[in-house]
């Protein structure tokens, strides 16, 4: 059996949770808490059961294989049932030493700070936390410090819950890079290079926009890196790393507009070897400067459309109009850029012709695109509308991780869920199994690595739509 200080598990989303989304990124959360662990001398695996488990049954098989001090677990809404699955069986596990110490953090412990003792952990999380869960190992293994002086810290002691002030680092420059030999690199893909293997880096903390809809809306303040900084990073995947391509996965990528122009001249000047792509807003794009993205390497940029209604994108806090993302879709095509439109089915006010309109938008528009249910996540303006409503309690997840309760959705008054999943199944085969498309992929493949993760992608949504065929 293997003995570390600190495993750090990726828990898959639970089984309710459908959605075709690849490729599958690496979570860089977890790589930075082990970094920083790791520059304290601690030793530490990361578990991204996302993509090393197809069942819980696997997860608990590796579980059995390995035997750490501290178990640090993210806690994403839509996987409450299986982190709770997992923490009782680590609970089941517990050696006579009294390790692990089951530690929770991530978005949903940020909103409900309880929830760490009602899922099973010994202490809990809030905001950024590398710093603070270094700080929590060096108290419990090494008996340093003191937990009250331990940032955003939920702890109980003496039968009292303690939730401590969060601090948010602001020279976010000091963080070292993420552990990326810690994780399986070829296990995420894209498919846009021969060579398959991709990385993620991330320039900045927290989104300056507030979507109705979006789990981070209520989250971090922003925060941006030094442009030299993130190019070091950049230089050290392309050195250490089989990776030829990064996907910058901020909210917003071109946000700063001067800090997108020095890095791609950086990466010109340099000439790095390196592909890259990105997510933003058609509304912080021109032509001047996708032109310059694309000469330094830019292969792809994703963009949530989410609606082709203007009016309900305009309900939910996006104020782009439509004719904003056609010009930004046609220079994506004019720069040889691939583009992803990002759907999200399920809206304030939309009905079936509505979403109808989007599908008809994407498959016009966009190269590549993700449809997504409009699941409802704490702290946002949708989770507060149905609870003002009736519709839920504030008791919904607690209901939910108990199986009380079915995930909730925010579903418009003249939808039903069951229409949504239909819809959603149908966007999914009407996108991608067009002749025309399915050609057009094939023709792009130029090594067997590049093959095999096109006939990943293919068997996951054909399996898409033979669920979708036996519901109809």
């Amino acid at each position: 059996m293997e003995k570390k200080d600190i495993l750090l598990i990726n828990p898959r989303y639970d089984d309710f949770y459908e959605g075709e989304y690849f490729p599958v990124f690496p979570p860089l959360g977890l790589a930075y808490i082990a970094s920083m662990a790791q520059s304290q001398s601690f030793t530490v695996t990361i578990y991204d059961a996302a993509v090393e488990s197809e069942n819980k049954q696997q997860i608990l098989n590796f579980l059995d294989t390995v035997q750490a001090k501290i178990v640090g677990i993210s806690v994403y809404t839509p996987n409450l049932r299986t982190v709770k699955f997992i923490v009782e069986y680590i609970r089941h596990k517990k050696n006579t030493r009294g390790f692990p110490f089951i530690v929770l953090g991530g978005h949903h412990i940020h909103h409900y700070p309880l929830s760490v003792f009602k899922l099973g952990g010994d202490f809990g999380i809030l905001g950024e936390a590398e710093t603070s869960f270094t700080q929590l190992c060096r108290y419990l293994i090494k008996k340093e410090g003191s937990l009250n002086e331990i940032p955003g810290l939920i702890y109980n002691r003496d039968g009292e819950t303690f939730i401590n002030k969060i601090c948010y680092p602001q020279d976010i420059n000091q963080i070292p890079f993420p552990a990326r030999n810690l994780l399986n690199n070829h296990k995420y893909f894209s498919l846009l290079i021969p060579s398959g293997y991709i990385g993620t880096i991330i320039i900045s903390r927290g989104c300056p926009f507030r979507c109705n809809f979006c789990a981070n809306s209520s989250f971090y303040e922003y925060r941006r890196r030094d442009v030299k900084n993130v190019l070091k990073e950049i230089e050290n995947i392309i050195s250490e790393h089989r990776i030829k391509y990064i996907e910058f996965v901020d909210d917003t990528f071109t946000y700063d507009y001067e800090f997108v122009v020095t890095l791609c001249e950086l990466l010109l000047e340099k000439k790095l070897s390196i592909k890259w792509g990105c997510q933003t807003r058609a509304d912080f794009l021109n032509a001047e400067l996708l032109a310059l993205m694309r000469k330094s390497g830019c292969v792809k940029i994703s963009l949530g459309l989410e609606t082709a209604v203007d009016k309900i994108r305009a309900i939910i806090g996006k104020h782009i109009k439509l004719e904003t993302y056609r010009n930004i879709f046609k220079l994506l095509k004019i720069n040889n850029i691939y583009s992803m439109a990002l759907i999200m089915l399920g809206l304030p006010t939309e009905r079936q012709c509505d979403m109808l309109k989007s599908l008809k938008a994407a498959k016009k528009l966009a190269d590549m695109a993700i449809f997504q249910l409009n699941h409802v996540y704490p702290g946002t303006t949708h989770f507060h509308e149905l609870k003002e409503k009736g519709k839920i309690t504030e008791n919904i997840w607690d209901d939910y991780m108990n199986y009380h309760a079915d995930y909730p959705y925010y579903i418009p008054e003249d939808l039903s869920l069951k229409q949504l999943n239909l819809f959603l199944k149908r966007s999914y085969i009407e996108f991608y199994f067009r002749p025309t498309y399915f050609l057009k992929w094939i023709n792009k493949i130029q090594s067997l690595n590049q093959l095999n993760n096109f006939i990943k992608v293919a068997k996951r949504i054909f399996t898409f739509k033979v669920r979708f065929k036996k519901q109809l």
